[in-house]
């Protein structure tokens, strides 16, 4: 109960990020300011805070990218939540972090790990916005030029006839024409520089474009680029 003798629900808060640094430390003392009885329920990992979000009186999930192994651990864990539509905030220092495929989350609100106790309450309150995002396209044509197999992709709004790929919890959009194209061919989020994560796709070549830019390779319609 609060000073005034009316009784205060319990607010659970699960809150996954990666125990083995101090990222967090601040903001669960903020977490504790916040609401008037709070109950936190650390989860050190993904696969603990999908059990727990399901078995525990959790209100709320804070899940932070330092979650193993950054950033993508925490990236499908909070896909996974929201999809589930269940109140989940980001912990993160930037939107930055966030692959180009998760463009959802960039609805989602978010606190820093230093966010202040104000910051966390509006957070958790606050709504997803309301938005119909475009969905990741993955593309292939032959150039007519040259006959090399030219690999490409980016955001757009579903069409007839294509087919939606579910890959780790992201939803790929690809036409009838870049079907064939693109068999065996692996699209890899990679860290190509330190703390700098890009699209790969791989298969047949051996230099590889990122995948944000259009990319080449030899004529076989069953490679990719590596």
């Amino acid at each position: 109960a609060n000073r005034s003798g009316t009784r205060v629900a319990r607010v659970g808060v699960l809150l996954a990020h990666d125990p083995s640094t101090r990222t967090c430390d601040a903001l669960c003392i903020a977490l504790r300011a916040a609401f008037a009885d709070v109950e936190i329920f650390d989860a050190p990992s993904a696969e603990y805070a999908r059990t727990a979000g399901h078995a525990l009186p959790v209100d709320v999930s804070l899940v932070c990218l330092d979650l193993p192994p950054a950033p993508i651990g925490g990236v499908r864990l909070a896909q996974e939540i929201a999809r589930e539509r269940r109140p989940v905030v980001l912990v993160t220092r930037s939107l930055r972090w966030l692959p180009p495929s998760a463009v959802e989350l960039r609805a989602l609100p978010w606190v820093s790990p230093e966010a202040s106790s104000a910051e966390i309450a509006r957070a958790a309150a606050e709504e997803p916005k309301a938005a119909d995002q475009p969905m990741l396209r993955v593309a292939a044509m032959i150039d007519e030029t040259d006959g090399e197999l030219v690999y490409g992709m980016g955001f757009d709004e579903e069409r007839e006839d294509d087919l939606i790929v579910d890959s780790v919890g992201v939803a790929i959009l690809i036409s009838p024409l870049s079907q064939p194209l693109l068999e065996n061919t692996t699209l890899d989020f990679t860290e190509v520089e330190p703390g700098e994560f890009q699209f790969i796709f791989r298969g047949g070549c051996t230099a590889p474009p990122a995948a944000g830019n259009s990319g080449k390779c030899g004529g076989s319609c069953s490679g990719g680029c590596s």
